[in-house]
């Protein structure tokens, strides 16, 4: 299945491949890279039909995560199945990310006020 990158209210949505490892990179980077180059102040990773994530999926989020930040942008994740939930966890990355069980939990936050 492939990514598919929406915008909704001025954030950017990238609803990830099921497989999200090294042969899915090129397809997910290729479909980011337009919306990226526009410095968005909102990102927002759907992983509700993701069943798999690698570590080079993760080092992609932690990419989009490290260039939208250092603009002043947010980024957060959403809808772990508990497989990709586990990895996140073991990574560190439940850490690293704000991470929301629904899409409207996690616009809640990447709408709201900044800390």
């Amino acid at each position: 299945m492939v990514t598919t990158t929406t915008i909704a209210n001025g954030t950017v949505i990238t609803l990830l491949p099921e497989r999200f490892a090294l042969d899915q990179i090129p397809f997910v980077e290729h479909e980011l890279l337009p919306f990226l180059i526009k410095n968005p102040e909102r990102v927002l990773f759907d992983l509700s039909r993701t069943d798999y994530i690698s570590s080079a999926g993760m080092r992609v989020m932690l990419g989009v995560l490290r260039t939208v930040t250092d603009t002043g942008g947010r980024v957060a994740v959403c809808s772990l199945k508990s497989t990709v939930m586990q990895v996140f966890i073991i990574a560190g990355f439940d850490r690293v990310f704000p991470v929301y069980a629904t899409r409207e939990e996690a616009f809640r936050y990447l709408e709201g006020p900044r800390e």
